[in-house]
């Protein structure tokens, strides 16, 4: 029997490439039944367009001040410090959200108790219990009076809590590919030369799904001219 290809898959006429290739981002891949650490259930679980936004926005390292480079121009400090900004609010709000499905009991957290034996299972966490509870997002973990809670995972024994859907996230990379070449073409003969961002915006457009910024920037890095690469921004009135 044949199998059928998924949408995100290569066709069999690009036989130098794998011919099955998923282009999601790895945190698309976790099935809630399953269950999964608290970071990706804020996509699963809470709101998937603004956890995409949150977790491009940390993979990019607006999440850590470490990543500020003394020797920006003020603009591009300024960037910087606007997109951290936005990577907080982003964190409190689906964090918060969180923790308001945990206490309602609209999904389960198991994890590892400090008080239970090395060998004791994961065990759920009562929904009363958050009231009481701070905890880490990225860590997976959570702590109260006396106890804290290791590796937890959040599942659903029930039907997937509803949350905000986001455009539709399966593309074909080959076709994807296929524009970002005639892009090129395309920007050489009007003279264009599209920032990063641009890239990304206009391959979202063009796929009319959601592609990730990283897999954009990734084919700007092996296609694109070195003049399209270069780093930092311009002084005012440069040339």
């Amino acid at each position: 029997m044949t199998r059928s290809r998924k949408p995100w898959e290569f066709g069999r006429e690009h036989e130098d490439w794998p011919e099955s290739y998923d282009t999601r981002p790895e945190w698309e891949k976790l099935d809630p039944k399953d269950g999964m650490p608290m970071w990706e259930g804020l996509y699963h679980f809470v709101d998937r367009d603004k956890a995409v936004q949150l977790f491009e926005l940390d993979q990019d390292g607006y999440g850590d001040e470490t990543n500020i480079d003394p020797s920006w121009w003020p603009d591009e400090r300024k960037e910087f410090d606007a997109k951290a900004f936005r990577h907080r609010l982003l964190l409190i709000e689906l964090k918060g959200r969180l923790w308001g499905k945990l206490q309602r009991g609209d999904v389960v957290a198991y994890g590892y108790s400090s008080q239970s034996p090395l060998d004791a299972p994961r065990r759920p966490i009562r929904a009363d219990r958050w009231k009481e509870f701070e905890f880490d997002v990225r860590r997976s973990s959570a702590s109260g009076p006396g106890l804290e809670v290791t590796q937890i995972l959040i599942k659903t024994t029930f039907e997937t809590p509803e949350v905000e859907t986001s455009p539709k996230t399966a593309y074909s990379a080959a076709d994807l590919r296929r524009w970002y070449m005639r892009r090129l073409e395309e920007c050489a003969r009007d003279g264009r030369r599209p920032s990063r961002e641009d890239d990304h915006q206009d391959a979202n457009s063009a796929m009319k799904a959601h592609v990730s910024k990283r897999v954009v920037e990734d084919l700007r890095r092996e296609l694109a001219p070195e003049s399209w690469k270069r780093r930092g921004r311009r002084r005012q009135g440069s040339s």
